[in-house]
């Protein structure tokens, strides 16, 4: 059979186009998504369907979450990327436009050494993109923002993420940037619109880009550059610790009649303070959730034909996770067990686990983070604030800043206080009243349960009912409020 890729036309047709022909492009890419696939049932070397359309939604779930992988580094690789940002936005501010395009031009695909791959560092410029320009205390801030001058293709990739930017899409939307620029020009554009934003919010408090990185883009293996700025220093008071961001937001958003006593909470907080948890305070308090995925991480637990949980698993998570004396019942069918099917559910929910072909099994995240209180902690603190909508999300912040401040005794409590803070910035029903405490436990209920679960509060007899907060459940509260957002 004749290769169309060796036909003269078609090579100098691609030639002008830039476009690079590689062989087994298309095999190397099953090879990848492979594992990906088989957590939807898929065997990636007998790709059976019912239909071609469930297929290709198999294959296209799996390409959106391999390029999710590629594009989103975590520990020391989003710290290599976040120092090449912090050098290049640092260069261009300096106006050595030389060593930013050195710095630019010297990576590469992969990772190496102690230098990110391409893909990292355009994930992590976009998502701090998306975090600085959706954020309100810095729409005044930003809203200057220009492009640093490069080359035309590059300036305009950086206009385009600028706009998607603003709306909090740049991230979202790199396989629609790809179809509009070359990979490189997505590289260098996200670059430039971070060197460009730090640029305006530099000029805007009056201070130097490079003042500016240390607080914002601090890099964790540099000594120097990551000692807290001096007392009243430029960069303090442009960029607060981002442990106070998630105040600062509400804040941003808040009525001045609601703010002296919303400030009197977030001190009493303590959010300014490090959260300290010693590995066996936090391997006791993630204990439901080792305990499931150490339950599943055999074979797999058959789930019954109605697809629940097997009276014998069920029983035993009352019993072992002490959940049985606030329970009235047997406690071992699992669709008449609530706190033991809310648990399952949410770390479905959370994907931590999966189901497949009936047996409940976990995820790749759920298998990292087996044996691991440390980062299952840090994982559930991450996931307590990734609510299905905005007004959830704004009730989940308020009631962990309650649980912070250890402020209420019961969960009445705890809805009077997120029913007023919604209303503080803005919520109310439709008449334009504060909504009521019930109405408000609705929205943050989920989280109210997953910390019961987790023990965050002291046992009492009524169940659901009171709410007087353990240190460790405190601590924990804390820790998510002052964690970096999602990227």
């Amino acid at each position: 059979m004749v290769d169309a890729f060796d036909d003269p036309e078609v090579k100098r047709l691609m030639a002008e186009l830039g476009v690079v022909h590689r062989p087994g492009l298309a095999a190397e890419l099953m090879e990848e998504i492979g594992p990906l696939l088989a957590e939807d049932g898929f065997d990636v070397n007998n790709l059976e369907a019912p239909d071609l359309d469930t297929l290709n939604a198999a294959i296209g779930r799996a390409v959106e979450r391999r390029n999710f992988e590629r594009f989103v580094p975590v520990d020391n690789s989003r710290q290599q990327a976040l120092r090449i940002l912090r050098l290049v936005a640092e260069a261009i501010g300096d106006g050595n436009t030389p060593a930013a395009r050195t710095l630019i031009a010297g990576l590469e695909p992969e990772p190496a050494g102690d230098k990110p791959s391409i893909a990292h560092v355009i994930g992590v410029s976009l998502g701090l993109l998306d975090t600085w320009h959706t954020t309100p205390a810095l729409h005044a801030t930003l809203r200057g923002t220009r492009v640093p001058v490069w080359d035309k293709p590059a300036r305009t990739a950086a206009a385009d993420v600028l706009a998607l930017a603003g709306k909090g899409r740049a991230f979202d939307s790199i396989s629609g940037l790809h179809r509009r620029h070359t990979g490189l020009m997505i590289l260098t554009g996200g670059i430039l619109a971070v060197a460009g934003t730090l640029q305006a919010w530099a000029t805007h408090e009056r201070t130097t880009v490079r003042e500016l990185t240390r607080a914002v883009l601090p890099d964790s293996t540099s000594t120097q550059d990551a000692a807290p700025a001096e007392q009243g220093s430029p960069a303090q008071s442009v960029v607060p610790n981002r442990v106070l961001t998630i105040p600062e937001e509400l804040e941003s958003m808040m009525r001045p009649d609601a703010l002296a006593s919303f400030r009197s909470q977030v001190r009493q907080a303590h959010l300014d303070e490090p959260v300290t948890v010693s590995i066996t305070a936090k391997a006791r308090f993630v204990l439901p959730y080792q305990w499931l995925l150490d339950q599943v991480g055999g074979g797999g637990i058959r789930l019954t034909a109605a697809g629940y949980l097997p009276p014998a698993v069920v029983a035993s998570a009352m019993e072992e996770l002490g959940w049985q004396k606030d329970w009235v019942g047997k406690g071992n069918r699992e669709d008449l067990t609530m706190p033991v099917l809310y648990h399952r559910e949410s770390m479905m929910a959370m994907k931590l686990l999966h189901r497949r072909k009936g047996v409940l099994l976990p995820t790749p995240v759920g298998r990292r983070l087996t044996g691991d209180p440390a980062g299952l902690w840090n994982f559930l603190a991450r996931s307590m604030l990734v609510r299905p909508t905005e007004v959830e999300a704004r009730a989940t912040e308020f009631f962990l800043l309650a649980v912070a401040a250890r402020s209420s005794q019961s969960h009445n409590e705890y809805s009077a206080a997120v029913a007023a803070g919604l209303y503080s910035i803005g919520w109310a029903d439709p008449s334009g009243r504060q909504i009521r405490p019930d109405q408000a436990f609705t929205l943050f209920a989920d989280t109210w349960r997953t910390l019961r679960r987790l023990g965050a509060f002291e046992d009492d007899r009524e169940y659901g009912v009171r709410g007087t907060v353990k240190p460790v459940g405190a601590a924990f509260a804390r820790y998510t409020l002052t964690q970096p957002p999602k990227p």
